[in-house]
């Protein structure tokens, strides 16, 4: 899937979900969960070594002023975020390119 697709993706879920994006947010300044079905394992924790495997993994413990990075795949599933951020600490989710 190319970077276009997985932004449309992303763009998607973040419409679906209600979650506020704000233009020009410093994403450096809020920790990072990462999504990787590819090369994700058994003890993912979200980081970057060892990625979740599904969306539904980490909006499960995402919290207000985290961003969500979903590397370009396929993910057939329904995501239910159960939690929002606020305007001053949104959450976020977007299309990440696999390495």
């Amino acid at each position: 899937m190319n970077r276009r697709a997985c932004a449309a993706m992303a763009a998607a879920v973040v419409v679906g979900l209600g979650v506020v994006v704000p233009v020009g947010a410093g994403a450096a300044d809020r920790p990072t969960i990462h999504v990787d079905q590819n090369s994700c394992s058994s003890a993912a924790d979200g980081s970057a070594a060892y990625p979740f495997c599904s969306i539904q993994a980490a909006a499960d413990v995402v919290e207000p002023g985290q961003t969500v990075v979903v590397a370009g795949g396929i993910y057939r599933e329904s995501v239910t975020l159960r939690r929002s951020g606020t305007p001053e600490r949104p959450i976020v989710f977007v299309g990440g390119a696999r390495d």
